[in-house]
């Protein structure tokens, strides 16, 4: 549940990206209010992840954009893949480039779908090339699958390898946005 502490750090960020979509007095508070209950379902950290990706992936804004539902949004991300299509696209990239070309398949995958390119790289391409249990190895991939959606859903995108999940240059660009706010004193210290 999104502390206001935190959402007042997310309208910080916002109106120090855009100065001039900041609101005057009672319109402040009664964003605030609003957007404070907007976000109460989003534990803090993935809605400060959120808030920091959009800081730094959001180049311009279009007038009539609303950058707390970009930010809510990022937060809540849906991930249309089923394990259907998980289980299809790893099998016929398996048929369409064999097992001698891994790396052309994985690409491949990624462009369509990087949560099922996440899942075929964590059970192992040349591991389901060599399959000769497919009912196993379909139980296997639904397993990783699900694990890889829910931990998405979670972090709000998708890892592609566990040295992603506390160094990845998002975070580390997040963590230095913040420690600036601080020292400027527009967020508190942590």
């Amino acid at each position: 549940m999104a502390s206001a502490e935190a959402v007042k750090n997310v309208f910080a960020m916002v109106f120090l990206k855009d100065p001039t979509r900041k609101p005057s007095g009672e319109e402040g508070k009664l964003l605030f209010r609003i957007w404070n209950e907007g976000y109460k379902n989003i534990p803090d950290k993935i809605l400060m992840d959120a808030a920091g990706r959009f800081m730094v992936e959001v180049k311009s804004l279009f007038p009539r954009d609303d950058p707390f539902a970009i930010i809510r949004d990022m937060a809540n991300p849906v991930f249309p893949e089923t394990l259907g299509d998980a289980l299809e696209l790893c099998l016929e990239s398996v048929s369409k480039f064999g097992r001698y070309r891994e790396d052309d398949a994985l690409k491949w995958v990624e462009g369509k779908s990087k949560l099922i390119a996440a899942t075929l790289r964590r059970f192992g391409f040349m591991s389901l090339c060599d399959c000769e249990e497919l009912g196993v190895a379909k139980g296997q991939i639904r397993a990783i699958f699900e694990e890889e959606k829910a931990r998405a859903i979670r972090s709000g995108e998708v890892v592609k390898t566990a040295k992603m999940l506390d160094d990845s240059p998002k975070n580390k660009q997040l963590e230095n946005l913040v420690d600036r706010l601080a020292n400027a004193k527009m967020l508190p210290k942590k």
